[in-house]
């Protein structure tokens, strides 16, 4: 399986990445912003005029177009991102590469489509070391480069890393939300953010990535934003819940935006917020019902997939809005055209003309896709293509919208749009050409524990859903999203039924999802563990052998242990936890279960060396290492 980066794309016409540099002012020996003004002086022992401004990249996780202010939303409370908006260029027609957080994280920094850069879904996909991205072309050119993340989908084992000197990520010792590790709020991240700010050298560019999980879901604002706008709440009305949701979410995306505002304020040592360069751009919206999709990752309607872009600088016209459809893929190229470097292998465009104000001649599809839930369910997956004011979406279905007509996408012209689809289908059949296979992260089950608190189901690579998925694809047999979604649906009411204390009715409600669901590795390992818990480990022990057999990762094999052991199966689990190892070495939960059953099972004397590395690498504070301790004790008869 390759792994190198995105290869250069055959479709010429598509690959725009001439630069801003070419209008570089070389007879008056500096450069030229997007507005034909000088930005700054060159210097004599760099032949190419090049600009080194500050850099800060901000992505909003979760964030609708139409959560903003400057976005038309009468009820947002959005000043900081809205007065970006007036002094800076804001577009109306930016869209999203995924409804996935990774995949389109991925896109934003390399400039690629997901099926290049080959990051197709969260937490089993790594961005691969071959990869060109933006922050490797900054430092590479003199720029200090920092990232604070918010949430555990970006952590560094994802690949996301290259080119940062400090990668701030979420860990358990920084978390912020009980100890769980999994994301922090937006004041932390903007802390830490600052914090670094005050330690760079003044004489170099910096470029900052902020990353803001707030708006994700569950929407739990600060209180002192729910006291100051409380919501009416009507319980039993019709659509009440759904309103509360908005709201909720609305007052989630206010509090990053204050956030916002502190870190903007926190530029003033190095001349000011107007002298750097700022872009913000949402990573991916928000269903809140619309289309029936309460949250993301299930279809690729424009609730979920057109976001906020806003780019400022004191160079560029204030309050400028360009209509013109683009993706988030062009970020990094246009940025790299600006400062005079290379883009070399991006699939973006550079939006310089449309800065300046001139035709953008170019006229390119854009294109986005829904590949995540095939990989963790089997669902069938989705991809689409924005041609003109057309919007074709191509799964089990083929749905058409006009989206000058119809922005909310309620009717769907299929039936009348022979020559958009034929034109769709014609990108994507080109586009398949260049998938590249993708490559494969083994979350441990800490990992995947994390990631589940995200609302994500994970699933690593199994031997029908390997990663090679062209654009245009269709499994022979899937679930369609609406019947996923549903199925979903059934799923969340099952787990609240067994965190109310009714058992029965939630094993039998997610039973009935493992039947109808056969290739959904999550849904059968879930059924296996509870049926443990409720000592029924022989109706457990086929569902998590299935688990295994789709989604082979540290957790399944967890519970299949848990399945053997409960039967009094003990050599067979031994062997298993022995293959657990071996396969996850650096597992610590693994490792630490292995141990217990060989001190259980009278072989203590072979846990001592399963506990080493545990206790070699594991730092001293480290309850996990605190558990080894006490297992090796015990093995040691102390």
């Amino acid at each position: 399986m390759p792994s190198r980066g995105p290869r250069s794309p055959p479709l010429a016409p598509l690959t725009l990445v001439a630069g801003l540099a070419t209008l570089a002012a070389c007879d008056s020996g500096g450069e030229r912003s997007p507005d034909g003004r000088d930005a700054g002086s060159t210097s004599a022992a760099d032949p190419v005029a090049r600009w080194r401004p500050n850099v800060v990249v901000v992505t909003l996780d979760t964030t609708r177009a139409d959560a903003l202010g400057c976005y038309g939303a009468a009820e947002a409370r959005t000043p900081a991102l809205d007065a970006l908006a007036a002094r800076g260029v804001r577009f109306t027609a930016a869209r999203a590469t995924a409804p996935v957080t990774l995949p389109s994280h991925a896109s934003i920094f390399t400039g690629t489509y997901p099926f290049q850069h080959g990051v197709r879904d969260n937490g089993t996909f790594v961005l691969a070391d071959g990869a060109q991205t933006l922050t490797e072309r900054l430092a590479q050119a003199g720029w200090q480069t920092g990232a604070f993340t918010a949430a555990f989908v970006l952590d560094s084992a994802f690949g996301l890393a290259q080119g940062f000197a400090r990668y701030d990520d979420v860990g358990d010792q920084q978390a912020a939300t009980g100890g769980e590790g999994e994301e922090r709020p937006a004041e932390v991240v903007v802390d830490r953010a600052l914090a670094w700010l005050a330690t760079v050298d003044p004489t170099r560019p910096f470029f900052l990535w902020v990353h803001l999980f707030d708006p994700h879901f569950p929407y739990a604002p600060p209180a002192d934003l729910l006291a100051a706008h409380p919501f009416a709440d009507e319980p039993g009305r019709k659509g009440n819940a759904r309103e509360k949701a908005r709201h909720l979410y609305r007052l989630e995306v206010a509090h990053a935006d204050r956030q916002l505002d502190r870190l903007f304020a926190g530029l003033a040592p190095f001349g000011g917020a107007e002298q750097a360069v700022i872009a913000v751009v949402g990573d991916h919206g928000e269903g809140l019902g619309d289309h029936g999709e309460a949250s993301h990752a299930v279809y690729v309607y424009d609730s979920t997939m057109r976001v906020p872009l806003l780019l400022a600088h004191a160079s560029l016209p204030a309050g400028r809005v360009i209509v013109e459809p683009v993706s988030t893929i062009d970020l990094a190229p246009t940025l790299l055209a600006w400062f005079g470097l290379p883009a070399t292998g991006t699939f973006g465009a550079d939006l310089g003309p449309l800065l300046r104000g001139e035709p953008f001649a170019p006229s390119r599809p854009l294109y986005f896709e829904n590949c995540a839930t095939w990989f963790t369910s089997g669902w069938a997956p989705l991809y689409g293509v924005i041609d003109g004011r057309h919007k074709v979406i191509v799964g089990p279905t083929v749905r058409v919208f006009d989206l000058e007509r119809d922005p909310q996408e309620k009717r769907d012209l299929a039936d009348q749009s022979a020559e958009a689809v034929a034109r769709a289908r014609a990108v994507l059949s080109e586009f398949a050409d260049q998938t590249l296979a993708a490559t494969r992260h083994a979350p441990d089950s800490a990992e995947l524990e994390k990631l589940a608190r995200l609302g994500y189901v994970q699933a690593n690579s199994s031997t029908g859903r390997q990663g090679l998925v062209p654009p245009g694809w269709q499994p022979e047999r899937a679930l369609t999203p609406e019947q996923g979604q549903e199925n979903t649906r059934r799923f969340s009411q099952a787990n609240q039924l067994w965190q109310q204390g009714q058992r029965a009715e939630a094993i039998e409600q997610l039973l009935a999802l493992t039947r109808e669901e056969p290739e959904n590795g999550h849904y059968a390992e879930i059924a296996a563990a509870l049926l443990v818990e409720l000592r029924r480990p022989t109706e457990a022990l086929p569902l998590a052998e299935r688990a295994v057999a789709l989604v082979e990762n540290s957790a399944n094999r967890s519970t299949l242990v848990a399945c053997l052991l409960a039967l009094g199966r003990t050599a067979e689990a031994l062997r298993e936890l022995a293959t657990t190892v071996a396969k996850f070495p650096d597992v610590a939960a693994a490792r630490l279960q292995y141990a217990r059953a060989l001190i259980d099972g009278g072989r203590a004397a072979e846990a001592a060396p399963v506990l080493a590395p545990l206790l070699e690498r594991l730092p001293a504070d480290s309850p996990l290492r605190a558990q080894a301790h006490g297992l090796l004790e015990r093995a040691q008869g102390r």
